[in-house]
């Protein structure tokens, strides 16, 4: 395994710790209000899904991110649906790796 792979594998371990809870945090800053930090969170987690190449969570979270601009929620059932689910893929497929 070279370096590359090693710091792969290690990022992709630290995503999950890291975002485990995320959809329940994404969602709570919304109910709540916090639309700007809603945003904040779903940007960063898509920044991290880009840099571990899981092009789906990415894709999907650009959808919520770009349906919280300008501090105003315009999520939908639909997108927060295709967020969770591609969120819950991602942590299972990054869970059998580690296995």
């Amino acid at each position: 395994m070279n370096y590359d792979d090693r710091l792969l594998k290690k990022l992709k371990a630290f995503f999950v710790t890291a975002h485990k809870n995320k959809f329940n945090e994404i969602t709570e800053a919304i109910v709540s209000g916090e639309i700007a930090r809603a945003h904040r969170l779903v940007h960063s987690l898509k920044s991290n899904a880009g840099m571990i190449g899981m092009r789906e969570l990415q894709r999907a979270a650009s959808d919520v991110e770009k349906a919280l601009k300008d501090g105003v929620n315009h999520t939908t059932d639909e997108l927060m649906s295709a967020l969770q689910f591609a969120l819950a893929a991602t942590l299972d497929e990054l869970a059998g790796e580690a296995a």
